[in-house]
């Protein structure tokens, strides 16, 4: 137990100064001398996480690999780790795969991981987030089916306004917005600036469409363009 805790603590501070070449390290040489902790997944978690901070979704992918096939049961720590390892590296598509994979594997997903899978859907690229803001709107509709039964948290509506205000989505931004406080979600300052701007955006547009109806094109009598 006591070498356990050394390691922890070595791994998680290395972890958190981007030294995930270190945590994995640490852990070869822990799993490299039976001490009674083949059974216990923390070591493996410890060292996911270290990956996940780093964004290297690849190593975490290998990580999980080795385990799965040769360590303890992976538990939903684990998987959310992954999951979240995934997103930091824009790898949307795993990212969903792995949220569906982890019920297959008789761990029931909790609203960590949806939130994880939904911030995978949040793309800086207009052309990528144009698409994704449909899946981000899917994750955050499923926590809240009767056969998954969760109560989406701030962070599961601010992952879902984000995806959707990077598509110009503005009106489904304001419609989240309302269906936050219809469910007693407190909106917070990430929430307002959201709708803030979906705001003022939709007013660009009304007034834009207002500016096209009022034109000299629109106003020409018999369907002639007159500039």
């Amino acid at each position: 137990a006591l070498r356990l805790q050394v390691y922890c603590k070595q791994a998680k501070d290395a972890g958190r100064a981007g030294h995930w070449e270190l945590s994995l390290e640490l852990l070869r040489a822990l799993v490299e001398r039976p001490c009674g902790l083949e059974n216990d997944i923390l070591p493996q978690n410890v060292a996911l996480s270290a990956c996940e901070r780093s964004g290297r979704w690849a190593e975490a992918r290998q990580l999980l690999l080795r385990t799965a096939r040769c360590g303890p049961r992976l538990s939903l720590v684990t998987y959310n780790t992954f999951i979240s390892a995934l997103a930091r590296g824009h790898k949307w598509q795993d990212a969903l795969h792995m949220l569906v994979k982890t019920r297959a594997a008789s761990v029931v997903p909790d609203v960590v991981s949806y939130n994880a899978a939904s911030h995978a859907c949040r793309e800086k690229s207009y052309e990528v987030s144009s698409q994704l803001w449909v899946w981000s709107l899917h994750v955050l509709r499923s926590m809240t089916v009767q056969t998954i039964g969760l109560e989406p948290s701030i962070v599961s509506y601010n992952s879902a306004s984000n995806a959707c205000s990077r598509a110009s989505q503005w009106l489904l931004c304001l419609s989240l917005l309302a269906d936050m406080r219809s469910r007693g979600v407190d909106p917070d300052d990430q929430s307002r600036a959201i709708a803030i701007g979906a705001l003022g955006s939709f007013d660009c547009l009304l007034q834009l469409l207002l500016e096209g109806a009022n034109s000299p094109t629109r106003r020409c009598a018999g369907g002639l363009e007159v500039w």
